[in-house]
């Protein structure tokens, strides 16, 4: 039997293709995409800082030649020197292009894609199928409920309100001409129907994270434009590595838990349990496609499951997917791919995130073990501070942890970069206190 398409098996699991490595800027251009219906492909942009391939560049990628059509176009001075083209080449290349998604694509071959790092509603440009309709699908969903309208509806405002700095330094780059484009038609023709009955049982499903994520935004709105959709985008992440938790989860009758460690390996006991808890949530995510085909979600892709328990033992392509949303949203380290290595661990920007989604801007001071509640309830991560965690770590199979020698250390690990970012203050009698304005007069 030879291998079908499948994409429907996906979208008959998840609602998006999970089949692929999907970085926050392919998430971020289908998701963007999705919202305004406008993408352009920024070709004059594309020849300058498209990353360089292995073969010998051709055409308008070619310095030569990149110098002649910027001149031609009136973005750059004829007298400017051949060096003086590379190394504005280079730099540009760092402030659109710093998460290596952008290749070229309007040779004899196009590349993987040009999804650029920069926010801006002309800068989108999804020219390849990279994020599977994950952005797309997050949309529809958000549009379910009310707090998600109000997330999109801060995206768009932003778009449509503010140009970045970075924006700005390409304009010179920049075309305006877009292609209308509607990801609805194509994401149903690729994954299927997701009906409005299951957009609606997603909505409910992640209503917590959805009101967080609106939290986000509004504690956020009067950062810089890059600043902000930058945070939404990995706020999304999360949201989208939560779907994929309670999914698995849900096959397993049980709530996993990510179990962080953030003791910078001076507990080994800790990083080996939080790599049980990386492993055990990636073996759940794979096992979860059999739940699927139990429950009849595969009863319109039949031939599709047939050729995955034939030639991949009932287990899906997902490991790339799960890696990624997981590493490049700074919920695991490391990025090396020894997978045995890896495990939960915030990163600085991701706990910033996260302490604005559990945090309201006006509340003021919040308790320590009140804002390891609200983590906990949003996100279900653990770092074994709560007067709880103990029992809840030993009952959900997580052995060994002592509080004095693991748990405590690895909370004042996490104590310790709240008050570097800025986001918890600890008072003289000891007491820690979190918020989501960062004040660095008490560190």
């Amino acid at each position: 039997m030879p291998k079908p398409k499948l994409s429907p098996l996906y979208g008959a699991a998840f609602g998006f293709n999970t089949d692929r490595r999907v970085k926050p800027a392919h998430f971020a251009s289908g998701f963007l995409l999705a919202l305004t219906g406008k993408n352009f492909k920024q070709k004059s942009l594309n020849f300058t800082v498209a990353s360089p391939s292995k073969k010998e560049p051709e055409g308008n990628y070619k310095l030569d030649q990149l110098k002649v059509h910027l001149v031609e176009r009136g973005s750059i001075n004829e007298s400017m020197a051949d060096r003086d083209v590379h190394l504005l080449r280079s730099h540009l290349q760092s402030v659109a292009d710093n998460d290596d998604a952008v290749y070229a694509m309007f040779g004899k071959k196009a590349g993987f894609g040009s999804d650029y790092s920069i926010s801006s509603a002309d800068l989108i440009s999804r020219l390849k199928d990279n994020d599977g309709f994950s952005g797309h699908f997050v949309k529809i969903i958000l549009q379910r409920s009310a707090d998600g309208r109000k997330i999109l509806e801060a995206v768009v405002n932003w778009l449509q309100q503010e140009r970045s700095v970075g924006r700005a330094l390409l304009s010179p780059l920049i075309d305006e001409e877009a292609i209308e484009e509607n990801l609805e038609q194509k994401a149903t023709t690729h994954l299927g129907e997701i009906t409005i009955e299951r957009r609606d049982a997603i909505a409910s499903l992640m209503q917590t994270e959805t009101t967080a994520i609106a939290r986000v935004c509004e504690n956020a709105n009067e950062m810089t434009l890059e600043t902000k959709l930058r945070f939404v985008v990995m706020a999304l992440g999360c949201w989208l590595a939560a779907y994929l938790r309670k999914t698995a989860g849900t096959g397993l009758n049980e709530s996993l838990l990510l179990l962080a460690d953030m003791s910078n390996g001076q507990s080994q006991k800790m990083r080996e349990q939080s790599r049980w808890s990386y492993s055990r949530f990636r073996e759940a995510l794979s096992a979860c496609f059999q739940n699927f085909a139990d429950r009849g979600n595969f009863s319109e892709c039949e031939a599709e499951w047939e050729w995955v328990l034939e030639n991949q033992e009932g287990k899906p392509k997902i490991e790339e997917f799960y890696r990624e949303i997981l590493i490049r949203n700074g919920l695991a380290q490391p990025r090396a791919s020894r997978i045995a290595a890896k495990h939960f661990e915030l990163q600085p920007d991701t706990l910033h995130v996260l302490t604005l989604s559990a945090l309201g801007r006006h509340e003021g001071l919040v308790a320590l073990p009140e804002y390891l509640d609200r983590l906990f309830e949003i996100w279900a991560i653990s770092f074994g501070g709560r007067s709880s965690d103990s029992d809840l770590l030993a009952q959900s199979g997580y052995t060994g942890l002592d509080r004095d020698r693991d748990l405590t250390p690895n909370t004042a690990g996490l104590v310790a970069l709240l008050i570097d970012l800025g986001l918890a203050t600890r008072y003289s009698d000891g007491i820690v206190m979190c918020h989501c304005t960062p004040n660095f007069n008490n560190r």
